[in-house]
């Protein structure tokens, strides 16, 4: 489910690799909200051992390409 939100600008990357979820994103049922609401600000995980980390190109490229913006905010900020 995550990878297919991040192809479609769902999700995203902040600058310190946190992740950003976009304020168009509307869950379907309460459980799939949850599930992508509660990912805004938490740090992506570091690839498997053995695996490059993505280069920081990407990042931008998806944030000024893909990325539907603006990203919700932290609640409380």
């Amino acid at each position: 489910m995550h990878h297919k939100l991040f192809d479609k600008g769902v999700l995203g990357l902040a600058d310190d690799r946190t992740v950003t979820v976009s304020t168009q994103f509307v869950g379907r049922s309460s459980a799939s909200a949850g599930a992508g609401l509660d990912l805004v600000g938490r740090p992506m995980f570091a690839p498997q051992a053995g695996y490059p980390h993505p280069d920081g190109g990407h990042d931008d490229w998806h944030r000024n390409e893909v990325f539907k913006s603006p990203a919700r905010m932290l609640a409380g900020t």
